[in-house]
């Protein structure tokens, strides 16, 4: 392995090992599909036992690497269970690139439509309209909150069996994973 995928790793290890304790970070890794993959996570623990000296993770580092991994995994497949029970998404609120439910629907400069956490994914990476390529930032992206609300409700029909006629019960708990 290289210095820098070596480094990548020690990163890695040790961010989760720090976040491993905060529920929302758990959630947020579990459904990103983008970002969690139970395979690589696999992979990489594996590579971290191997490696773990060269690498210059702790013990106690791996252990909560391990334990990430083992709370993280059922919250990823609960929520593979929940977008399954969904059925088919309504194209209204798809991303329009990605194609996946929008939880927290944004609108770019060019009125494209897009789920927060891949507009952010993004433009850590290249700080450009994804559809345009023309510059763009974080304050370019406008939230739409009353489309996530039409799509909390949306899953809740879905989830829970309400008519649409049925008034927002808004004390109805939403499980999304």
């Amino acid at each position: 392995l290289s210095p820098v995928c070596l480094g990548s790793l020690r990163r890695a290890a040790s961010i989760n090992a720090e976040y491993m304790g905060d529920d929302g970070f758990i959630e947020a890794v579990a459904s990103d599909e983008g970002f969690f993959s139970p395979g690589a996570y696999r992979d990489t623990m594996d590579l971290l036992e191997k490696k773990r000296i060269i690498i210059g993770v702790t013990v106690d580092e791996l252990e909560r690497f391990k334990k990430s991994f083992y709370r993280i995994l059922p919250k990823y497949e609960e929520t593979q269970l929940t977008e399954a029970k969904l059925g088919d998404i309504p194209v209204e609120y798809q991303d329009d690139l990605m194609g996946s439910l929008m939880r927290d629907p944004v609108q770019l400069p060019d009125g494209s439509r897009m789920d927060r956490p891949y507009v952010i994914q993004m433009l850590m990476n290249k700080k450009e309209n994804p559809f345009t390529r023309q510059p763009m930032t974080e304050n370019d992206v406008k939230p739409l909150p009353e489309l996530k609300q039409e799509i909390e409700h949306w899953i809740k029909t879905q989830l829970h069996g309400l008519s649409k006629d049925q008034p927002r019960n808004e004390d109805l708990i939403l499980d999304i994973g």
